[in-house]
Protein backbone atom coordinates (compact mmCIF):
# COMPACT_ATOMS: atom_id res chain seq x y z
CA UNK A 1 0.00 0.00 0.00
CA UNK A 2 1.19 3.48 -0.82
CA UNK A 3 0.56 6.64 1.15
CA UNK A 4 -1.95 8.83 -0.63
CA UNK A 5 -0.29 11.96 0.79
CA UNK A 6 3.00 11.16 -0.92
CA UNK A 7 4.72 11.38 2.49
CA UNK A 8 4.17 15.13 2.63
CA UNK A 9 4.56 16.38 6.17
CA UNK A 10 5.95 13.10 7.51
CA UNK A 11 9.57 12.79 8.50
CA UNK A 12 11.37 9.68 9.55
CA UNK A 13 10.26 9.03 13.12
CA UNK A 14 13.41 7.08 14.01
CA UNK A 15 15.74 9.82 12.79
CA UNK A 16 13.99 12.47 14.89
CA UNK A 17 14.23 10.38 18.05
CA UNK A 18 17.91 9.62 17.52
CA UNK A 19 18.64 13.27 16.77
CA UNK A 20 16.69 14.49 19.80
CA UNK A 21 18.19 11.85 22.07
CA UNK A 22 21.72 12.65 21.00
CA UNK A 23 21.13 16.37 21.28
CA UNK A 24 19.56 15.94 24.71
CA UNK A 25 22.53 13.94 25.97
CA UNK A 26 24.94 16.58 24.73
CA UNK A 27 22.88 19.35 26.31
CA UNK A 28 22.80 17.53 29.63
CA UNK A 29 26.57 17.39 29.69
CA UNK A 30 27.13 21.07 28.94
CA UNK A 31 23.87 22.73 30.02
CA UNK A 32 23.91 25.33 32.78
CA UNK A 33 21.32 24.95 35.54
CA UNK A 34 19.00 27.59 34.07
CA UNK A 35 18.58 25.51 30.90
CA UNK A 36 17.25 22.40 32.68
CA UNK A 37 13.70 23.76 32.46
CA UNK A 38 14.13 24.32 28.72
CA UNK A 39 15.18 20.67 28.30
CA UNK A 40 11.98 19.54 30.05
CA UNK A 41 10.06 21.53 27.43
CA UNK A 42 11.97 19.68 24.72
CA UNK A 43 10.90 16.33 26.21
CA UNK A 44 7.29 17.60 26.20
CA UNK A 45 7.80 18.62 22.59
CA UNK A 46 9.12 15.13 21.79
CA UNK A 47 6.06 13.53 23.42
CA UNK A 48 3.80 15.80 21.37
CA UNK A 49 5.69 14.92 18.18
CA UNK A 50 5.25 11.20 18.93
CA UNK A 51 1.52 11.66 19.52
CA UNK A 52 1.22 13.67 16.28
CA UNK A 53 3.12 10.99 14.39
CA UNK A 54 0.80 8.20 15.55
CA UNK A 55 -2.27 10.29 14.76
CA UNK A 56 -0.92 10.64 11.24
CA UNK A 57 -0.33 6.89 11.07
CA UNK A 58 -3.93 6.27 12.13
CA UNK A 59 -5.17 8.69 9.45
CA UNK A 60 -3.06 7.01 6.76
CA UNK A 61 -4.18 3.56 7.94
CA UNK A 62 -7.76 4.54 7.19
CA UNK A 63 -6.86 5.47 3.60
CA UNK A 64 -5.58 2.01 2.71
CA UNK A 65 -7.69 0.15 0.17
CA UNK A 66 -7.72 -3.50 1.23
CA UNK A 67 -8.36 -6.25 -1.35
CA UNK A 68 -11.45 -8.42 -1.22
CA UNK A 69 -11.14 -11.80 0.53
CA UNK A 70 -11.90 -13.63 -2.72
CA UNK A 71 -9.06 -11.81 -4.51
CA UNK A 72 -6.60 -12.74 -1.75
CA UNK A 73 -7.63 -16.42 -1.86
CA UNK A 74 -7.38 -16.64 -5.66
CA UNK A 75 -3.99 -14.90 -5.83
CA UNK A 76 -2.65 -17.07 -2.99
CA UNK A 77 -3.74 -20.21 -4.87
CA UNK A 78 -1.96 -18.96 -8.00
CA UNK A 79 1.25 -18.35 -6.05
CA UNK A 80 1.14 -21.81 -4.43
CA UNK A 81 0.46 -23.45 -7.81
CA UNK A 82 3.32 -21.61 -9.54
CA UNK A 83 5.72 -22.48 -6.72
CA UNK A 84 4.65 -26.14 -6.94
CA UNK A 85 5.12 -26.19 -10.74
CA UNK A 86 8.61 -24.67 -10.53
CA UNK A 87 9.54 -27.08 -7.73
CA UNK A 88 8.52 -30.08 -9.83
CA UNK A 89 10.36 -28.63 -12.85
CA UNK A 90 13.59 -28.15 -10.89
CA UNK A 91 13.23 -31.65 -9.41
CA UNK A 92 12.84 -33.20 -12.90
CA UNK A 93 15.81 -31.21 -14.25
CA UNK A 94 17.87 -32.38 -11.26
CA UNK A 95 16.97 -36.02 -11.94
CA UNK A 96 17.94 -35.61 -15.62
CA UNK A 97 21.32 -34.02 -14.75
CA UNK A 98 22.02 -36.71 -12.14
CA UNK A 99 21.30 -39.42 -14.74
CA UNK A 100 23.48 -37.74 -17.34
CA UNK A 101 26.38 -37.13 -14.95
CA UNK A 102 26.20 -40.63 -13.49
CA UNK A 103 27.08 -42.06 -16.91
CA UNK A 104 30.15 -39.84 -17.29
Amino acid sequence: SVSKTGCRGFESFRARIIKNTRGKRLNLLIAPKNKVKMMNNSSDKLKQEIITYFRGVRTEWGKITWPEKNQVVVETCFVVAIVFIFTVFIYVVDIIFNALLANV
